[in-house]
This record gives C-alpha cells, structure tokens and sequence, in this order.
C-alpha cells in the first residue's frame, strides 16, 4: 500500500501512532521483508485487546482490505462445542481453508481473525472442559506449526486479556500485543466528523464540543449516538439533525450535561434543557 492509501485508511479508523507502529510490525508487506532481510524471524500471530465496541473486528477487516490480503473470520464461541472432537476439527479446518486460498492466489497472504479468544483461550484449571483444552491445543498446533516465511497471519480479538491461558500469549504465538483503547478527545473528535458526514440533513455541527462531552464513549457509542440523535430529529420533525439533538443523546449516554460558557459574565453554567 501507498503512503496516501495508508494514511487514508488510519483516519478512518482513528488509531493513534504508537498502535499503528505495533500494527504494522506484523502486517505490513515491506516491513515484513526489511525485517528478513536483516535476520529477524516475522510474527505471524496479533492480538488485539480493549473494550467492547472499539473497533477491533472492523480493524482486522480493514487491514485485510487495505493490504489486498485473504480474510477469514471466525468467532472464537463456535468453537465451543458439546460434541467431542467438532471444536479441534473446526479449528484444524479453517487453517486448512486459509492455507488453501493462499496456496491458490499465488502465495497471497491471508489473514485468520478469530473473534472472542477468550472463549476458548481463558487460564485452564482442572475444571475446564475437555473440549475448549483440546479446541485451544490444536490452535497451538497451527499457531506452532508456521514458519517465519508463513503467508498465514493470525490476528485474534478479546475484551478480557487478563484471563487469557498464558501459553496462548507467549512469544512464539500472540506475541505481538494491541490494545485498542477507548478513543481519546482528538479521536472522538474525528468519530464523530466520520459518522456525522454520513448525515446528509443536517446543520452545522461543533464536533470538539461533541468529544470534549463524550469521554468513556467508544467508537462504537459515538456511532449509535449519532444514529439516535439522527432519529431524534426526525421524530421530532425537524427538517435537519441540530447540535441539541446530538448533545442530548449524549446526555443520555454519559449522563453528563452540557456546559455552556457565559463569556459576557465570565462564569460556567449548566445548561437545563437539552434544546
């Protein structure tokens, strides 16, 4: 990819520097290259952590576009299965899926995500199913089996790195680790930018306020937020999505209200209504 493609891309998905760095040392093509070049073995397995609804499945779809790679996706809970053998056979199958597609577009790298890893990748105890042990050991198989010219990279997502098995973590396997984080005030600001340009009714929006009244909210909240506030004014029969309707759903999200500066006294007030 083009430095304009790439940097197209990063805004759209709002990342801040030092993740795209982390990202990149894995996925993309030069740099992979470089790294052989001088001796290094590549890492072929990311995992992305951080809350609910950052943006880690949409992150590992856009990387898969952006970079022209095979993409095949499977949620780490359909692995989970009360029939002995289904999961680790499951398992061995889309590995085996991804290293055909590979093997039939010349060698193209694909990607392996697997949502939600914590659902057969959390700390064993003598209590843990039999099946998600032997599901999770035949993940290490393939994980293991990969040599550092491998086209197949595994990138894995989960909202609970803190009880993940640590031989799933080690260096080897998933030793390449993200957090994708809660967007901070500049992020939030360019979310709300990204999703309120899909409003085609609308008046003019101050998007730094938006964010400066948003913070906890994650990409995912920002959206629906501009979804509801959308609705709002539709339902309230107005002909164009206003600043109220957005600092309302806000409001709601955050319970925080809006703070309005008098600059005329020189003091702060909170506003009453939400129009």
């Amino acid at each position: 990819m083009n430095d304009a493609e790439r940097q197209k891309f990063y805004r759209n998905v709002i990342l801040d520097d030092e993740t795209i760095k982390e990202i990149e040392q894995v996925i993309d093509a030069d740099k992979r290259k470089t790294y052989k070049e001088w001796g290094l073995d590549n890492s072929n397995g990311l995992l992305l952590y951080g809350p609910p609804g950052t943006g880690k499945t949409t992150l590992a779809k856009q990387i898969a576009k952006l970079n022209g790679y095979g993409f095949l996706h499977e949620s780490g809970s359909r692995f989970v299965e009360k029939y002995v053998g289904v999961g680790p056979k499951r398992m061995e199958g889309l590995f085996y899926k991804a290293k055909k597609m590979s093997r039939e577009n010349g060698n193209m790298p694909v990607i392996v995500f697997i949502d939600e890893i914590d659902s057969i990748g959390c700390k064993r105890t003598e209590e843990t199913n039999k099946e998600i042990t032997n599901t999770l050991n035949q993940l290490f198989v393939e994980l293991d089996g990969f040599d550092s010219n491998s086209n197949i990279i595994t990138i894995a997502a989960t909202n609970r790195f803190d009880i993940l098995d640590e031989a799933l973590v080690r260096p080897g396997r998933f030793d390449k680790k993200v957090k994708v984080g809660l967007p901070k005030q500049r992020e939030r600001e360019a979310l709300f930018k990204l999703f309120g340009s899909k409003i085609k009714k609308k008046s003019k929006l101050p998007y730094r306020k938006f964010a400066e009244m948003s913070k906890g909210l994650s990409g995912a909240d920002i959206e629906l937020v501009i979804r509801e506030a959308t609705m709002r004014a539709i339902d309230s029969n107005k002909d164009k999505l206003t600043p109220s309707d957005v600092y309302a759903i806000i409001e709601k999200k955050t319970g925080k209200k809006k703070k309005i500066e008098n600059k005329r006294i020189g003091y702060r007030i909170e506003s009453v209504s939400a129009e």
